[in-house]
């Protein structure tokens, strides 16, 4: 049986969960904003556990997520803010399949669909094209 969208943003859900716990980049990296991904940490040492905030969280999920297959044009860095809380990023990944998005969010215990979170999106990065921000 072959593996859906859904089932490889669940298991990348739950690797990223058990891996990173979050704390500030001022806590971790002593700088006030500091973006990486842990992935090949996690691919290579099962039980590698580390400390990061949103941004480590939502690229490793990326990262992830085209590893086992997801192509990166359905993959997204998603810039955007909580309501009452401040701003925020996730990762999120279009899924045809279930004509959905899901959404990689640190403060999610599972994946969410998109619809289903009361954020304000701002800026989007598609994984196949890095370094470009639209707004959304």
């Amino acid at each position: 049986m072959t593996e859906t969208i859904k089932d490889i943003n669940d298991r990348v859900k739950r690797m990223v969960s058990n891996a990173i716990t979050w704390a500030s980049d001022d806590d971790t990296v002593d700088k006030i904003e500091h973006w990486q991904s842990h992935a090949n940490r996690i691919l290579s040492d099962e039980d590698y556990h580390t400390h990061d905030d949103c941004d480590g969280f939502a690229l490793t999920s990326a990262e992830l997520c085209k590893h086992y297959g997801i192509d990166p044009s359905l993959i997204r860095i998603v810039f955007c803010e909580i309501p009452n809380t401040g701003y925020h990023l996730v990762c999120s990944v279009d899924d045809p399949d279930e004509n959905t998005t899901w959404v990689h969010c640190n403060n999610e215990r599972r994946v969410v669909k998109w619809d289903d979170l009361d954020y304000v999106w701002i800026k989007y990065m598609s994984y196949d094209n890095l370094g470009n921000w639209f707004e959304i």
